[in-house]
């Protein structure tokens, strides 16, 4: 098993606007250990960066290691494929040290403390 220093220049990905707002820096952590069966990100949440709204396939672990902020969970409501609702149904605080698990298909979105309220 080798070390991993993730600081250290060039494994910082570019991201997308459809994942995140904001400027926030992506390490691709399984790509530098050649994990190829999960893919495993360190993510760092300026002031006022959030994720989009969004699922997994697999499920997600989420560990806060540093800052604060929030993790909103939605449902679907009404409608169907096209046209439906989304209800905010949980906003759970998080902090360094958090570990939250979130399951395969549920609506998220993820937070820095001083980001507006999700969804925009």
């Amino acid at each position: 098993m080798k070390p991993l220093d993730y600081t250290r220049d060039g494994s910082i990905k570019e991201v997308t606007k459809r994942w995140f707002i904001g400027t926030p820096s992506l390490v691709d952590l399984a790509g530098e250990l050649g994990i190829s069966e999960s893919n495993i990100f360190h993510v760092t949440f300026p002031d006022g960066a959030k994720t989009t709204l969004h699922t997994h396939e697999g499920g997600q672990l989420l560990i806060v290691t540093s800052g604060t902020g929030s993790m909103s969970i939605f449902e679907k409501t009404g409608g169907g494929e096209a046209e439906f609702a989304i209800k905010e149904t949980d906003r759970i605080p998080l902090k360094q040290g958090s570990i939250q698990y979130i399951p395969a298909g549920v609506l998220t979105c993820t937070a820095q403390q001083t980001a507006p309220p999700c969804p925009i």
